[in-house]
């Protein structure tokens, strides 16, 4: 009993990510934060709908400003990724760094790896910035006078 007690341990510590099998299993919310170095952080929450739309709100921590998207996604269970159009707001470069000002800059769109690692889904970019699922979609959710309602726009 201890030697399988031991052996699921290291393999859970190994890591056991699988990948995401089904577009349904991604509908939720999730959330991200931004750790810089030097600067005050940011929080992200992401929004996948069922019906291809993704909600994307960011907070600046040492303004309180809040940043709005909405845009479109799609995932495809051969590569592992959920693909956003040009609406979605990356707030890091290619190393993982925090962009100055970065809800000054157009949207991008991308590419975000989906994974299951024990039992959490997880959409990332890098190994810098994780979004991690934290429940289904919030039935609060108004998208007619939500914050979410304008792309593009902010509070």
């Amino acid at each position: 009993m201890r030697y399988l007690l031991g052996v699921l341990m290291f393999f859970g510590m190994v890591g056991c990510e699988l990948p995401v099998k089904h577009a349904e299993d991604l509908h939720g919310e999730y959330q991200a934060y931004y750790y810089p170095i030097k600067k005050p952080g940011v929080t992200a929450h992401l929004v996948l709908l069922p019906d291809g739309r993704f909600l994307q709100e960011m907070t600046l921590e040492n303004t309180g400003e809040i940043i709005t998207r909405q845009g479109n996604w799609k995932y495809s269970p051969r590569s592992g990724f959920v693909s956003v159009d040009e609406n979605y707001l990356n707030a890091t470069d290619a190393e993982g760094r925090l962009i100055a000002d970065f809800q000054h800059q157009e949207p991008s769109g991308g590419a975000l790896g989906a994974v299951r690692w024990l039992g959490q889904i997880r959409i990332g970019s890098d190994e810098h910035v994780e979004y991690r699922r934290i429940g289904p979609i919030p039935s609060n959710l108004n998208l007619g006078s939500h914050a979410y309602s304008e792309a593009g726009q902010s509070r």
